[in-house]
């Protein structure tokens, strides 16, 4: 987890990718986008603007195709080795069961990494594959902590920020949830509107930097 020390590489591409990035450039770390285009290829160009600002803050993007290689179906499997060569450890945030994160997984396996896995909904099809790993035998984990521990680094405190101060508006807005007290986890993605990966994403990078933390009847404000 990039919010307490450790850098963190991802693929670069929508969704939970983008989510991985920007929550480590929130918390003032370093990460790496490993591309499925050349290295000097800017996709997708939505993600212009984040690129530049991760190589601005000491990351990188980085790929093992050539220089102007265009953007392929068939560019993206290959990549996922190098997201697990580069990392300490995976985390699985959601999976089904043909998820291209799985073969980033396999690979990490492979070269002998740590692979931890967020549970979801058992009616869910877009955990099916998460629930696989699970079950035979990845760690599963519910709280960011349990990754920084095992990781080595369990008595490391992140000190929070001011309020407010270098969040993104997705975060503030998951934070306006909690004026009222606890809240869980589906009660914020019914209020803010979101996507239930994102907010699951935004509150662990969140629950690093201790801007919220989790207990028995849900999330609260660590502020």
């Amino acid at each position: 987890p990039p919010g307490v020390g450790f850098p963190g590489p991802s693929g670069g591409a929508l969704g939970i990718d983008a989510q991985a990035h920007k929550g480590a450039l929130a918390a003032g770390g370093r990460t790496v986008a490993v591309m499925g285009t050349g290295p000097d290829v800017a996709y997708p160009a939505v993600h212009k603007a984040m690129f530049a600002q991760m190589e601005a803050g000491g990351g990188a993007r980085v790929s093992p195709f050539p220089f102007g290689t265009s953007s392929f179906p068939s560019n993206f499997p290959a990549r996922n080795p190098i997201i697990a060569g580069l990392a300490q450890a995976v985390v699985l945030v959601e999976a089904p069961s043909q998820s291209g994160a799985l073969q980033t997984v396999a690979a990490a396996l492979d070269l002998g990494r740590d692979v931890f896995v967020v549970p979801g909904p058992i009616t869910s099809p877009a955990f099916r594959g998460s629930h696989g790993l699970i079950r035979d035998g990845a760690t599963l984990v519910e709280h960011p902590m349990q990754v920084v521990e095992a990781l080595g680094g369990g008595m490391i405190q992140p000190l929070p920020p001011d309020e407010g101060e270098g969040l993104s508006e997705t975060q503030q807005a998951i934070l306006a949830c909690l004026n009222g007290g606890p809240m869980l986890t589906e009660a914020i993605v019914r209020q803010t509107g979101l996507n239930a990966p994102l907010v699951l994403a935004e509150l662990t990078m969140m629950e690093l930097d201790g801007i919220v933390k989790k207990g028995r009847d849900g999330y609260q404000r660590g502020l």
